[in-house]
């Protein structure tokens, strides 16, 4: 390692960057990926065209940069699943979307990602139902999900698990 130049009057200014370099301040405010991600989830599941559950996805790539968002809901140009106007799946229980409308955050993210190969990590608002932890399966480099709760359906966890990839449920509620 080379040791910093003397002080002098531009020394100042080396011993200045060689300590801001050398002694990073590791105590800092800013949020982990996860935290971030996470609560970028939380705001797109708010777009969310669902009245039984609102989902965000988040996809970074792995530098950590965003590939895409998506969020649940009808497809486009359908009426919107509302109190008023209820979708055929409003009612379904918990862990069951068969009847539902709503594309799934997790599809209209991939659908939305121009380049689906960058996919390397998958933030969610719930873990994947069976359906979305097949679709994520197939994606070649995803190595990880990560998400805020629980679905009532297990089924895509154990899907992606299969598959090699992890998933890790971490509560915003910490």
């Amino acid at each position: 390692m080379v040791s910093p130049p003397k002080s002098s009057k531009k020394g100042v200014v080396r011993d200045d960057l060689h300590n801001f370099l050398i002694h990073p301040n590791t105590s800092t405010d800013r949020p982990t990926i996860d935290e971030w991600a996470l609560s970028m989830c939380k705001e797109a599941s708010k777009r969310s065209t669902c009245i039984r559950r609102k989902a965000g996805a988040v996809a970074l790539d792995d530098h950590s940069r965003v590939v895409a968002i998506g969020y649940n809901g009808v497809p486009r140009g359908l009426p919107h699943c509302t109190k008023n106007h209820k979708c055929p799946g409003a009612g379904d229980q918990p862990g069951n979307s068969s009847n539902c409308m709503a594309i799934h955050a997790e599809e209209n993210c991939i659908m939305h990602a121009k380049d689906s190969y960058r996919i390397n990590r998958m933030y969610v608002s719930c873990t994947p139902c069976m359906h979305c932890g097949l679709l994520l399966a197939n994606l070649p480099n995803l190595i990880e999900v990560i998400c805020s709760e629980r679905y009532a359906d297990e089924r895509g966890i154990t899907v992606l698990n299969a598959a090699g990839i992890d998933v890790k449920v971490i509560h915003e509620d910490k």
